[in-house]
């Protein structure tokens, strides 16, 4: 079996683009183009969820958060999409329980894309 199969703890990611000039329909059509990669991706095993998607227009910036098993995987998808993206990274996300008290998603230091870092604990 694929070892990157096997990886099933989730770690929660932000994602950030640069995306001057960008608006809703854009927008739009990128993240439903990630949730068919998203999708082809758990059919071959990976466990990958988006969670939310923002566009701030008047920053030119788009986010996502995302739960995945790395980082590498989280940019698999994007890359399938065909969806830029500046960095990836672990992250901390309060999420609302359905209870109403906050729970902590929290991620991993993460690399960015195509870039060798140095890992430390």
């Amino acid at each position: 079996m694929d070892s990157r199969r096997q990886q099933t703890e989730l770690t929660t990611f932000l994602v950030e683009g640069y995306w001057p000039g960008a608006g809703a329909e854009t927008f739009s059509d990128a993240t439903r183009r990630l949730g068919d990669s998203v999708a082809e991706l758990r059919r071959d095993g990976f466990h990958v969820q988006p969670v939310s998607a923002t566009l701030v227009p008047s920053e030119d910036a788009a986010y996502w958060i995302v739960d995945g098993p790395s980082a590498e995987i989280v940019a698999l998808a994007y890359a399938r999409a065909g969806v830029a993206v500046d960095r990836i990274v672990g992250a901390i996300e309060l999420r609302q329980s359905r209870r109403g008290r906050a729970v902590a998603s929290i991620g991993r230091p993460a690399r960015r894309p195509g870039r060798e870092t140095r890992r430390t604990r």
